[in-house]
């Protein structure tokens, strides 16, 4: 049984689908990376795949879990990583939370049913509940889509992977600033994690 199989043939309600970082701050030109320089055009090319595959999701019944990057006004939450190695988004005052840059961008505005999950570390698994909610729900399969493929997404997955989740990443629902960390991050993924796919797999067009 190949891997896409396994996803398609799974009970929906033990499968989940993670959404992770598609939010104003990444994925809108007026959003904090806008602000630092960031060319968002690459990243915003995982929104069309997204939106397919959280409306199949909901369409079968699968759990959707959106993962969002937030800090505390004063970064205190940031450790290292957004304070010292990569504080360009701090500087700019991004990424805090109850602003508009932290929120889900209009196309994937969650539904009351759907699950959040707040992170302040690259995996969604990180210092988060996420493994918790997602046992508690009886997942044992996910997809990881959203940004970005090589950093927050890649994280994510290879997380999911070590925990036993059986994980699938649709390559055409994931974005990188370049396009060749994109393809390199999937060939790790492929090759030592998870399942690289489509977005028509996984939805079963």
């Amino acid at each position: 049984m190949s891997l896409t199989t396994e996803w398609t043939n799974a009970d929906p309600e033990r499968t989940a689908l993670i959404v992770v970082d598609m939010q104003n701050v990444y994925c809108h030109p007026d959003g904090s990376f806008g602000k630092i320089g960031r060319d968002v055009t690459n990243l915003r090319a995982a929104i069309p795949g997204c939106v397919d595959l959280v409306a199949a999701a909901r369409e079968q019944g699968r759990r959707v879990v959106h993962i969002v990057t937030h800090f505390r006004d004063d970064y205190r939450d940031g450790g290292r990583i957004f304070n010292v190695a990569r504080p360009q988004v701090r500087d700019v005052g991004g990424g805090r939370s109850g602003t508009w840059d932290v929120q889900i961008i209009d196309e994937l505005t969650p539904d009351p049913e759907d699950i959040i999950v707040h992170k302040r570390r690259y995996s969604g698994f990180f210092g988060t509940n996420l493994d918790s909610v997602l046992r508690a729900n009886d997942v044992t399969s996910v997809a990881v889509c959203g940004v970005t493929t090589n950093i927050c997404v890649g994280t994510t997955a290879r997380d999911a992977a070590q925990h036993d989740y059986a994980t699938f990443v649709p390559r055409d629902a994931t974005a990188e600033l370049q396009q060749s960390f994109h393809e390199s991050a999937l060939e790790t993924l492929q090759n030592y994690y998870c399942s690289v796919v489509s977005v028509r797999e996984l939805a079963g067009a």
